[in-house]
C-alpha cells in the first residue's frame, strides 16, 4: 500500500517466478524420464519447457530490477545481493542448455543424453536461488505484507494465470516441436528417396 503505482510490478514479478520454477521443474522430470526410458518425446518436452523458462525467468530479472529502482533500494541492479547474483546464474545455465540444444551434431541420442545430464544438473540453481534469501544476509524481502484490500486476491490470481499460461505455451510449443520433428523425418526420408533414385539412374546408364 505504501509503495505506490510500482508495486503493482509485484503481481508480474512473482507469477513470472512461478512460471519460472513450473518450467524448470518439467526440464528436471524430463530429462530424468528420458535418461530412464530413452524416448524421444521426453527430450522434445525438456527442450521445449527450457525454452519458456528462459523467458519467464527474464521477465523475473527485469521486472525485478524495475522494483528494486522504484522501491527503497533506489538502485537497478545489487551485485551482492544473493537473490539477484543466484537468479542471474540460474537464467545463464538454462540460456546455456538451449545454446547447446541449437548445436548441429550428428549423434542425436548421444546429444539428447548429454543435454538431459546438464538439465538435470542446472536444476540444483533453483533451490538455491529459493533459499538463497533464507540462508544469506540480504535485503531482498521473504515475505511481503498484503494486507491491504484487494492485495492478496489479485496476487493469488496473478500466480493461477501466470501458471496456466505457462502450461498454454507449454503445450503449443510442444505441438510444434513434434510437428518440426515429424517433418524433419519426411523430409529426411524423401532426401533417402531421392538418392535411391539418382542411384538407380546411375546404375541403368552404367549397364
Amino acid at each position: 500500500q505504501s509503495m505506490g503505482m510500482v508495486q503493482k510490478v509485484f503481481y508480474y514479478h512473482v507469477g513470472s517466478a512461478i512460471a519460472t520454477v513450473l518450467a524448470f521443474t518439467t526440464v528436471l522430470v524430463c530429462s530424468i524420464l528420458f535418461l530412464a526410458t530413452r524416448r524421444e518425446k521426453y527430450d522434445v518436452a525438456a527442450r521445449s519447457a527450457a525454452g519458456i523458462g528462459v523467458l519467464f525467468c527474464t521477465l523475473v530479472l527485469t521486472t525485478g530490477s524495475i522494483w528494486a529502482r522504484g522501491s527503497t533500494w533506489e538502485q537497478w541492479w545489487l551485485w551482492d545481493e544473493p537473490r539477484l547474483f543466484t537468479s542471474l546464474v540460474m537464467w545463464f545455465m538454462y540460456l546455456a542448455y538451449l545454446i547447446l540444444g541449437l548445436a548441429n551434431v550428428q549423434d542425436r541420442s548421444r546429444s539428447a543424453r548429454f543435454m538431459a545430464v546438464y538439465g538435470i544438473i542446472s536444476y540444483l540453481t533453483v533451490p538455491i536461488v529459493y533459499f538463497s534469501t533464507r540462508t544469506m544476509k540480504t535485503i531482498h524481502p521473504i515475505t511481503v505484507d498484503l494486507a491491504g484490500g484487494g492485495m492478496r486476491p489479485a496476487l493469488r490470481l496473478s500466480m493461477i494465470t501466470f501458471g496456466l499460461l505457462y502450461f498454454f505455451l507449454f503445450l503449443l510449443r510442444l505441438r510444434l516441436e513434434m510437428l518440426s520433428a515429424r517433418a524433419d523425418t519426411m523430409r529426411q526420408r524423401l532426401e533417402d528417396i531421392e538418392d535411391a533414385r539418382l542411384l538407380n539412374e546411375m546404375k541403368e546408364r552404367a549397364l
